[in-house]
């Protein structure tokens, strides 16, 4: 396996919740073709948006999203540990 995206519906919006790309295959276009695969597969079932996550530190990532079309929003991040 050299790639992999996990998403959900929630029944109100899309999460890409995981995008991984083997490093040996990074650059090949593969990321991109997961993502899009993915947004035709939500599409499908009717949902309207779908949001993710980036680290704030991930400046390749954040552009990568914002190449196809991502858009920081500026919502409010809640975490709580439950160790």
């Amino acid at each position: 396996m050299c790639g992999v995206v996990m998403g959900t519906f929630d029944g109100r919006r899309g999460w890409i919740l995981r995008l991984a790309v083997h490093p040996q295959h990074r650059r090949r276009g593969i990321a991109t073709r997961l993502v899009a695969e993915l947004e035709v597969r939500l599409r499908r079932i009717g949902c309207p948006r779908v949001n993710l996550l980036v680290l704030p530190d991930n400046a390749a990532g954040l552009a990568f999203w914002q190449r196809l079309g991502y858009l920081p929003c500026p919502d409010v991040l809640c975490t709580k540990p439950l160790v």
